[in-house]
């Protein structure tokens, strides 16, 4: 839990350690991958019944946001 950023957040660790077999404490490679994302996160703690703040997903080269929220 003090590894920070990227490598440490978003289950590429965690992956290396579960193939190794070593434990760790913590969530497991598909959890973090799936909640460093918070676009991704946001819509599966919505799945779930959770209230979330509004939030859109913008692509890179995306010309005009209208055209995402429409």
């Amino acid at each position: 839990p003090v590894i920070h950023g990227a490598f440490g957040e978003d289950g590429e660790l965690q992956g290396i350690l579960e193939e190794c077999g070593v434990p760790f404490i913590g969530s497991g490679q598909e959890s973090c991958r799936a909640m460093f994302n918070k676009y991704l996160a946001t819509q599966i703690l919505q799945q779930h019944g959770l209230k979330t703040i509004p939030s859109i997903h913008l692509s890179i080269g995306q010309r005009d946001m209208q055209e995402s929220i429409e």
